[in-house]
């Protein structure tokens, strides 16, 4: 995924404009100016198209007020005059002392002509790209689902998602590249089908771990309990990190009990009194199973608490000199953690 090079803020912004909406100089042209409430200013972004969507470099002050000046919200006039309602005070209940400020440029300072809302956007071959596939260009689908761009992977997941486009979803869940296959599962959950076990056990076979993660992630949001025998496939295989590993265990205790079908009843009054659990027992079996890769084995040894280490010494204890290296390392640092706590 791509990561925004937005600069960050320090306080959460309270309002956002695009720049040309107001009567600013021609440099403004590709800036958007960001209210920041608790450091008393407003700040200017300059911006660039990136996969659909804007980035930027860095920020430059606009605006900057004393400390009884902490400005929200902000807009733009047909005429292009800038207007910011100004809290005033660091309270947060109702004072009645706030202030709204107008903005403008002075009468004999060249400026640009407001843009509307319903302005042309800018043109790039990004925003075109993300244009395409937003209104249905479906010979643009594959392109866009293997994109870096987060937005242009989302446009073509909606797309897929669509019920006249099923046969190609169908299709691309057999494609070559982990990042469709990816698409086209995600297109799938969205398109919220009836009955969709026997999609969910096939991506939790893929050879791809983050498809897998998806899939462990399909399957606990479902709380179909037929699926609970399958999860194991999705780390039976490939690469297993700990980021799948603790999807796994979280997949396994939502269908595991009670809990999916107190969800789907809604026994409880509220959501957090619902207890999820593992199964007794689950984390020492996986670790002391050897049909489970080493490296699966390796992250549930790490898992496993101390009455289980003391109580598993018959099969744990000679892993330290019977075990592959990683298997081998990971017992001993998990008895000498139980032993340091004592």
């Amino acid at each position: 995924m791509a990561k925004s090079s937005f600069i960050s803020l320090g306080e959460a912004p309270g309002g956002l404009t695009d720049a040309r909406r107001a009567s600013l100089p021609v440099d403004y042209n590709h800036s958007v100016l960001v209210t920041v409430w608790n450091e008393n200013s407003i700040e200017r972004f300059d911006v660039e198209p990136k996969g659909g969507s804007i980035t930027s470099s860095g920020r430059k002050l606009f605006l900057t007020g004393g400390k009884d000046f902490r400005p929200v919200a902000i807009d733009c006039d047909s005429r292009g005059n800038i207007f910011v309602t100004d809290w005033m005070l660091v309270d947060y209940p109702n004072h009645g002392r706030g202030r709204i400020w107008r903005i403008s440029t002075k009468p004999d300072a060249a400026s640009t002509d407001p843009q509307s809302y319903f302005s042309e956007p800018i043109a790039s071959e990004d925003v075109t790209e993300f244009q395409l596939v937003e209104n249905g260009d479906s010979a643009k689908l594959t392109e866009a689902l293997e994109s870096d761009f987060p937005f242009l992977q989302h446009a073509a997941q909606m797309l897929l998602a669509k019920d006249d486009l099923r046969s190609e979803r169908d299709s691309l869940m057999r494609h070559k590249s982990a990042k469709v296959r990816l698409g086209a599962l995600l297109a799938s959950k969205r398109s919220d089908l009836q009955s969709p076990d026997s999609l969910i056990r096939r991506f939790l076979a893929d050879k791809d771990s983050e498809v897998r993660r998806a899939a462990l992630m399909w399957a606990g949001e479902s709380m179909l309990t037929e699926l609970r025998d399958d999860l194991d496939g999705a780390i039976n295989q490939g690469d297993v990190d700990a980021t799948l590993f603790e999807t796994y265990l979280a997949a396994v205790e939502n269908l595991n009990g009670d809990f999916s079908e107190n969800v789907r009843l809604q026994t409880a009054r509220r959501a957090n009194t619902l207890r999820r659990q593992l199964p007794a027992g689950l984390i020492a079996s996986v670790a002391e199973d050897s049909a489970f890769p080493n490296e699966v084995r390796v992250l549930a040894i790490d898992r496993l608490t101390d009455a289980e280490v003391a109580g598993g010494s018959d099969w744990l204890s000679p892993l330290l000199s019977e075990g592959a290296d990683a298997l081998s390392i990971a017992v001993a640092r998990r008895f000498a953690s139980m032993n340091a706590d004592r």
